[in-house]
């Protein structure tokens, strides 16, 4: 193997069954030799084989993340179509094909896409910028003060100033509404089967960064203050509702 030989490798990942078991949804990312990049379009297939693979989205820089709706109308995924400094955002396309919609115009990239049981909302995570950030030249920026272990990560940069929170949206894309707060992670948003609250799970409370606790929480989908359903006796992550 060359070099060379790498801006022909392609990958196939994140596979997702339609609600009625006929389509499966899924991501092919590769490499474009021209602009040095990424670039991934999400395709569906018919689960039995019966049809060729087709191309879903444009894929034009990085879709994924693909979702169905419950009810199997929509297909949501994170795209960042756009500029060169667009972020991730959460679109929606119906299920038989069409042009895609943008639900939100965020300044952190959109992930952990999940659906309401009712196909009306989506959760989903992104990080929160400190207000220092209005300041875009980073050499005017006020210094950065952290109080927390952990300040960084691999491939997304500071964390201690732009905290992960779980959001929702609607279908008809109005203003995601921010459902957590305060100085911790938190992730993998789960409805509860009547729709009315999700579950996520996070790291917070006074000694998060030295305990290294993932708690699961419950929160109204409306808004609220949290409720705690795990202990300290380990970490608890990715819930998922019984039916």
């Amino acid at each position: 193997m060359q070099p060379e030989d790498v801006y022909a490798l392609t990958g196939v990942g994140g596979p997702r069954i339609s609600p009625d078991g006929t389509r499966v949804a899924y991501v092919v990312a590769s490499i474009d030799r021209e602009a040095n990049d990424y670039r991934a379009a999400i395709w569906v297939t018919k689960r039995d084989g019966s049809e060729e693979p087709h191309r879903f989205t444009s894929g034009e820089r990085r879709d994924g993340s693909p979702r169905w709706s419950p009810d199997g109308r929509w297909l949501a995924f994170a795209s960042n179509r756009g500029d060169e400094k667009a972020q991730a955002q959460v679109y929606v396309i119906p299920a038989e094909g069409g042009e895609a919609r943008k639900l939100t115009d965020l300044k952190e990239s959109v992930g952990e896409l999940a659906w309401s049981p009712d196909s009306t909302r989506l959760a989903f995570t992104t990080r929160v910028r400190d207000e220092a950030y209005e300041e875009e030249d980073d050499k005017k920026r006020r210094p950065r003060r952290f109080t927390r272990l952990f300040v960084k990560l691999d491939s997304v940069g500071w964390t201690g100033d732009r905290r992960k929170h779980v959001f929702v949206v609607d279908l008809e894309g109005s203003e995601p509404r921010q459902l957590t707060s305060g100085d911790g992670e938190h992730g993998s948003p789960s409805w509860t089967p009547d729709g009315k609250r999700v579950v996520f799970g996070a790291q917070r409370g006074e000694r998060w960064d030295t305990e290294l606790i993932n708690r699961l929480y419950l929160v109204d989908a409306d808004g609220g203050e949290p409720t705690q359903l795990t202990g300290d006796d380990a970490s608890y992550e990715e819930p998922v509702f019984s039916p």
